[in-house]
């Protein structure tokens, strides 16, 4: 089930972490750069969607599940340093980003001849946007978090429809070389 074997993988990382960063770029300008930032998600969320697509795309499904949960639980490690409310608030976020980011990812993996050959990407952002929907209603649990409910929600959306579809479009962009594309049986072959 190689798909582009360990290059592969590494290039569809690369373009789908690139893509979400210049989209994020285009979208933010520098708030994007900015680790204290609403939008520094397009950087760090984008990188783990890249990371994760890339694994899937390549047939690595264990791997993409080990850094979805690796994401998680580091992410739930650090948020234990900010008081016992907000963790669980964080600890919450953090595992449903890292387990609907990887679902998302094993669902554009199904669309792939079955549905779409291209534009699969565009499945993406309205994915994550229900991914990063829920992780915000989850994280507003915490009353101590002291953040407007409405404004959160929709920052959530609209980060992941860039980051979504911004991922997406860069590894599927990839996917058209033909080094990395999926060979098809031809009719006579087995």
């Amino acid at each position: 089930m190689d798909r582009g074997g360990d290059w592969g993988a590494l290039l569809r990382f690369a373009a789908g972490a690139v893509a979400s960063v210049l989209a994020g770029f285009a979208f933010f300008r520098a708030d994007a750069f900015d680790p204290a930032g609403r939008w520094f998600q397009c950087v760090t969320i984008g990188a783990l969607a890249a990371g994760i697509l890339a694994l899937v795309r390549t047939g690595r499904y264990g791997h993409g599940a080990a850094l979805a949960a690796a994401f998680a639980l580091v992410h739930v490690g650090y948020s234990w340093t900010q008081g016992w409310s907000r963790a669980l608030a964080e600890s919450g976020w953090a595992i449903v980003i890292g387990g609907g980011v990887l679902i998302a990812c094993l669902i554009f993996d199904a669309l792939e001849g079955h549905v779409f050959r291209v534009g699969k990407f565009a499945t993406l952002g309205p994915l994550f946007s229900g991914v990063f929907l829920a992780a915000a209603a989850v994280r507003l649990l915490c009353p101590a978090w002291g953040e407007d409910a409405l404004r959160a929600m929709l920052h959530q959306i609209l980060v992941g429809l860039v980051v979504g579809d911004a991922t997406g479009l860069g590894v599927e962009l990839v996917e058209l070389l033909p080094a990395l594309r999926r060979r098809s049986p031809t009719v006579g072959e087995g």
